[in-house]
């Protein structure tokens, strides 16, 4: 009855009297999760026996309904006079984990048919990637249970079909008890919490929409962004006020007889001068305004001041001008940061071609979501925007559009497809607001406990972290960014104007007047003589528009150099052979560990410092970072310290340039470094602390009286990310209130980092037989090492990184690689 009402299952405890007779319980099934103790009372051997009785407490329970064995834990031994012999609780991982070969279903997810071939070899690690981190943590899964599998394959995660409760797929799987555990890790969603349970998490899998940020030119009409609405009223203003100026003194010009006269005299062998009509003086200021020049000028000194005086500060506004504008066609636009902000832009949108993205776009209800999907992804009358992965990536490379996709996919493809500058202007934007996704199993499985404390234990090991590192990768680093080709759009001209000078002179064929139109077309101040052909006009026009495209590209490109910063200093011996000038903070005992190097670069570094007949270099906090600010000067301190001044003291734009000069040879054993802060250490991301250091941070703790010892360190020279240890906790009454010595324990799990490893074989076909114990005697030095080698990676969770040099006969080689720095260990024995 109990069996039949399923009374045997959590949370209900049994407590059986008895001995062991396993023939009662072959029809009842205790479950792998039951409680069900049986106390066994002992046998005597005869009536007069009076020794103390050793009564024993056992829990009984089956891997399965259909297993006849019934497995035991010996938890309690008691007699009456002793008491407790052995005492132990239920711990079901520790004490069921081993469920001795026993078949499990598992279920997997794969929607590209050639992941078959490649779930466990690392290749097209974009396709399928969170089915191979899966599979690769369940074969882990399934031998720390010591139990084997079948593996179900299904093409989709499984959605409900219709109205009906019945789900589809893997998740159908899992409800109608085909499989015990969901292979293929999946997003929390309300509907299939009724249905299975979700036990740990699984992959960093985050969906988003990629895009480029689009040029400012793209979103705003850059060509009156250049100048605040109060200098465009002075600009504009200026052109009358100007206009009224040279038509008085002009004006004057020609009603004043003497001066008249005068101008007759000399107007044949001069500029033409300037009319007092409206059109002639409006030229003249469109010449100065494109400075372009005039053909016309005024003869008196006061309208000459005044012409010298308009070109002059059009001189000014235009090169002002210029400077802004191409800034400006080389800034990206920073306003689409949300889901609102793309459904107004003129982005064209995409969506990956993927079982779950159509199923949560085509639910998706709120209102902004919904309209994205309506308006941009899928409009009426048109083929909705799903697209493969390549496709929807190569117009997000080519043209102003956004592709939403699993990040780590997208990343991949990106690695592969675009060029450096390139990457530098990615964005994302998260559609969907999901937790990343679990594994699942069954619901009420019996195997909930063992399998969920074995993932959580392989989560913990860095197992699980060395698999995503190898499949999933994050956003590109741009290294070199560059400024950004400007479409021909964002330079289309605001206003195109042409002029005709009726006046102007004939072009003379002599070498000398060519040479002068020439340079007046390079200088772009235009030419006083042109030709009367249409032949020769149109090779006019030709010479003026390649110069002014070659003029302007010219100046665009030169802002641009003129706004950019160096990069060519990138360490300590860069820094002594630049002419920057070297300060460092008056702390004595860095001062003295600098004087007693022996470190070719730490001695210059010292000596440019404490240079002899020259202005001190050792200088205070606040002095040294004014320096900073107001020279070209590099300044030694601690980064933590020093940013907190340049946060105060420097204004936004003399923060852009700030470079550290990391002296990575200090960090590293026999130094040792205490720092006194806070737990954020994004001013140390450029230092190396190496995993030999001996790096100490103090910390305040919640309770202000108490602190906290950490050890720090990285695992590589280009990890930005640190490694804590905490050693040592600390209170002002009680002193230490426990500590540990920093050893090789704390520091054992490199977690999965790439170890290169260089090694030489003297036989070509050694292989072939590194791990099969065949040839033993050719190359047995380098098969022992490698076996070496393989239980040393597993101690210290490392990935290896092969390379052997096969049939050189030549340890030069790998002598070669350990002194470049190729390789971080020897393959074999040195010889």
């Amino acid at each position: 009855m109990g069996n039949q009402l399923q009374l045997f299952n959590q949370p209900y405890r049994w407590i059986i009297w008895g001995r062991t007779d396993h023939t009662i319980f072959k029809n009842l099934y205790f479950r792998v999760d039951s409680q069900i103790y049986l106390i066994e009372h002992p046998k005597r051997c005869c009536k007069n026996d009076t020794s103390d009785p050793v009564y024993k407490i056992k829990s009984l329970y089956k891997l399965s309904d259909a297993h006849l064995n019934v497995f035991e834990n010996n938890l309690v031994e008691w007699t009456p006079q002793k008491g407790f012999l052995k005492y132990s609780t239920v711990t079901f991982f520790k004490q069921r984990k081993n469920l001795n070969h026993f078949n499990l279903n598992v279920s997997y997810v794969i929607t590209d048919p050639d992941s078959y071939n490649h779930l466990e070899d690392f290749r097209n690690i974009h396709i399928d990637a969170i089915s191979k981190l899966n599979w690769i943590i369940v074969g882990l899964l399934l031998s720390t249970l010591n139990a084997s599998s079948t593996n179900i394959f299904q093409s989709t995660w499984g959605y409900k079909e219709g109205n009906s409760t019945i789900y589809s797929g893997m998740i159908g799987d899992l409800q109608s008890n085909r499989a015990e555990i969901g292979g293929t890790a999946l997003f929390f969603t309300i509907d299939r919490v009724d249905v299975i349970e979700y036990v740990a998490p699984s992959a960093p899998t985050f969906m988003k929409f990629i895009f480029k940020a689009p040029p400012l030119s793209y979103v705003s009409n850059v060509f009156t962004l250049p100048f605040d609405t109060y200098v465009w009223y002075c600009c504009f203003a200026l052109v009358p006020i100007i206009f009224i100026a040279v038509f008085i003194i002009v004006k004057w010009e020609w009603k004043d007889p003497v001066f008249k006269l005068k101008v007759e005299e000399t107007h044949s062998n001069s500029i033409t001068p300037l009319r007092p009509g409206f059109f002639d003086i409006l030229v003249m200021e469109l010449g100065a305004i494109t400075q372009q020049g005039s053909d016309t000028e005024p003869k008196s000194n006061a309208g000459r001041a005044a012409i010298v005086f308009t070109f002059i500060a059009f001189m000014f506004l235009y090169t002002a001008y210029s400077a802004n504008i191409v800034a400006l066609l080389q800034s990206t636009t920073e306003s689409i940061k949300t889901l609102e902000d793309l459904l107004r832009s003129r982005m064209g949108l995409g969506v990956e071609d993927i079982v779950y993205a159509h199923y949560y776009f085509k639910t998706a209800d709120e209102p902004t979501r919904k309209a994205i999907y309506q308006q941009k992804v899928a409009p009426k009358g048109q083929k909705p925007n799903f697209f493969t992965k390549e496709e929807g990536i190569a117009r997000v490379q080519k043209e102003f559009f956004g592709f939403h996709i699993e990040l780590s996919t997208g990343y991949k493809v990106i690695a592969d497809t675009f060029n450096e500058n390139e990457k530098c202007s990615l964005k994302e934007i998260e559609f969907i607001k999901l937790l990343e996704p679990w594994l699942s199993i069954k619901k009420n499985s019996a195997y909930k406990e063992v399998i969920k404390v074995g993932l959580r234990k392989i989560l913990e090991s860095g197992l699980q972290r060395r698999n995503t590192n190898r499949l999933y990768l994050k956003k590109p680093v741009c290294h070199s960014k560059v400024y950004i080709t400007t479409t021909w759009e964002a330079t289309d001209p605001v206003f195109k104007n042409s002029k005709q000078h009726s006046n102007a002179a004939k072009l003379q064929p002599a070498w000398f007047d060519i040479i002068l139109m020439q340079l007046g077309a390079i200088t772009q101040q235009g030419a006083e003589a042109e030709p009367k052909s249409n032949s020769g006009r149109m090779v006019f026009v030709f010479t003026f528009i390649s110069i002014l495209f070659l003029y302007t590209a010219y100046t665009a490109n030169i802002v641009a150099l003129l706004q950019s910063t160096s990069d060519v200093i990138k360490n300590s011996e860069d820094l002594v052979n630049s002419g920057i000038g070297l300060g460092m903070r008056n702390i004595s005992f860095v001062l003295r560990l600098l004087a007693t190097s022996t470190d070719p670069i730490t001695k210059s570094v010292y000596q440019k410092v404490s240079e002899t007949g020259r202005r001190s270099n050792i200088l205070e906090l606040e002095e040294g970072m004014d320096r900073v600010r107001k020279e070209f000067f590099a300044f030694q301190t601690d980064p933590s310290v020093a940013y907190g001044i340049v946060k105060k003291t420097f204004q936004e734009s003399e923060k852009c340039d700030l470079r550290q000069a990391n002296r990575q040879n200090l960090f590293r054993s026999p130094f040792t470094w205490i720092l006194w802060g806070h737990d954020h250490y994004q001013n140390m991301q450029n230092m190396y602390f190496r995993i030999d250091s001996k790096i100490f941070t103090i910390h305040k703790l919640k309770n202000k009286n108490m602190r906290s010892i950490k050890s720090l360190y990285k695992l590589n020279d280009y990890s930005i990310e640190f490694t804590e240890d905490l050693i040592a906790e600390w209170e002002h009454r009680h002193g230490f209130l426990w500590y540990n010595y920093l050893t090789y324990r704390n520091r054992s799990n490199l977690m999965g980092m790439d170890m290169k490893i260089s090694s030489t074989a003297f036989f070509a076909d050694v292989n072939n037989h590194l791990d099969d114990f065949k040839e033993t005697h050719s190359d047995a030095p380098l098969k022992v090492t490698t076996a070496m080698l393989k239980v040393i990676t597993e101690m210290v969770n490392i990935t290896p990184v092969m390379a052997h040099d096969s049939g050189s006969n030549k340890c030069s080689g790998m002598i070669e690689d350990l002194e470049s720095g190729l390789a971080d260990l020897p393959g074999n024995n040195l010889c």
